[in-house]
């Protein structure tokens, strides 16, 4: 069960540094479409090829409307990913377009097929990839699966299709949203659930190392052409060690709670990056006006961890557990700032260890 898990997580995970859900169901959407893109586009080259050799009369019109669709959207889905979920009005109008042209294209082959009054093959298989594949939004679902259902009843009595084939039709678009609703409520629960394992910590709360870094790296490349500084905090908790040695590691765990919901309380709100980066230590990733105002939040943070005065076994930095804090300033506007995330918190680290030799309970700013 858990390998399954895993080969799912791999194919249908979000891009990453994705943990707000709903910029998570547009990346999904989005990165999905590679994938149909690249199916549909198979299937179009091989109708050709039996064409050629079967003789098989073949709607012009919507074969080559799906290939330029999927060649155009399979490849910018799978080359510019990012920049397309960046803005979000741009990426719903990305995935949208594409089902709506894809089914503008498998209407020839509908008209075809009731024409025919043979085989409706062509209406199963298109619904069935739109109800199982996208990730709709519930007014995205609302709309457009009641819709493409009515244009094919639409399209169905256009071009004489039989009563047996609109009865089929309507209870197809019933079914197909009763259907569509179910598995949708049924896979974003289950896929919340691997997104939270993937990017979280889960005994604090916060993120953890592989997702403040993904996170980290899509906050530089959205801030780079901006004139927003952006601070970094290493915290590492003082003497940690010896509260495990002293008290057990499920005090060590409950110490390490205290100090992320210090975290959440001071930092936590929308844009900040709260992780566990490994061990005792912390990371957070705020933007601020300028180094005066970074070292006021880094004091803030030391007074609020002192002042929940939890006993330490050492006595060297307070009678109470404490904090040290190295920052880094990133000034996205000078040039000779690095925008490399490693290289920006290993920095932060370098201030951090500073902080610790003078003597800890005390911030450095790199």
């Amino acid at each position: 069960m858990k390998t399954i898990k895993n080969a799912l997580y791999g194919i249908w995970a979000p891009l990453p540094g994705t943990q707000d859900w709903g910029a998570y169901l547009l990346e999904l959407n989005v990165r999905r479409i590679a994938c149909v893109a690249a199916v549909v586009l198979i299937f179009q080259l091989g109708n050709l090829i039996m064409a050629r050799f079967a003789l098989m009369e073949l709607p012009i019109l919507g074969v080559g409307l799906l290939i330029a669709l999927s060649v155009v959207y399979g490849l910018a889905a799978f080359l510019i990913p990012f920049r397309i979920v960046s803005h979000k009005k741009l990426a719903r109008f990305f995935y949208l377009s594409f089902w709506i042209l894809l089914f503008a294209g498998f209407i020839p082959f509908f008209v075809r097929d009731f024409r025919l009054g043979g085989s409706l093959m062509n209406v199963l298989l298109f619904f069935g990839v739109l109800i199982i594949v996208p990730a709709f939004t519930r007014l995205e679902r609302n709309v457009l699966v009641p819709l493409f259902a009515a244009a094919t009843l639409v399209t169905a009595l256009l071009t004489g299709a039989s009563t047996l084939q609109l009865v089929f039709l309507a209870l197809l678009g019933a079914g197909g949203w009763l259907l569509s609703y179910a598995i949708k409520e049924r896979s974003q629960t289950f896929l919340r659930g691997l997104m939270y394992e993937a990017y979280c910590d889960v005994l604090t709360g916060v993120l953890n190392r592989r997702g403040g870094l993904n996170s980290i790296r899509k906050k530089l490349d959205a801030v780079k052409d901006q004139s927003d500084k952006l601070a970094f905090y290493m915290v590492d908790i003082d003497f940690f060690k010896n509260v495990n040695d002293a008290h057990g590691h499920h005090m060590g765990d409950e110490v390490l709670v205290v100090v992320a919901n210090t975290l959440k309380l001071l930092f936590d709100a929308p844009g900040n990056i709260i992780c566990r980066i490994g061990g005792e230590e912390f990371l957070v990733c705020v933007p601020v006006q300028s180094r005066e105002e970074a070292g006021e939040y880094a004091e803030k943070l030391l007074r609020k961890v002192e002042d929940q005065h939890i006993p330490t076994p050492r006595k060297e930095a307070s009678h109470y557990l404490t904090v040290s804090v190295g920052v880094r300033v990133y000034t996205p506007e000078n040039p000779g700032d690095s925008i490399d995330e490693l290289s920006l918190i290993d920095d932060a680290d370098t201030a951090l260890y500073r902080a610790k030799d003078d003597g800890r309970n005390r911030y450095v700013i790199y």
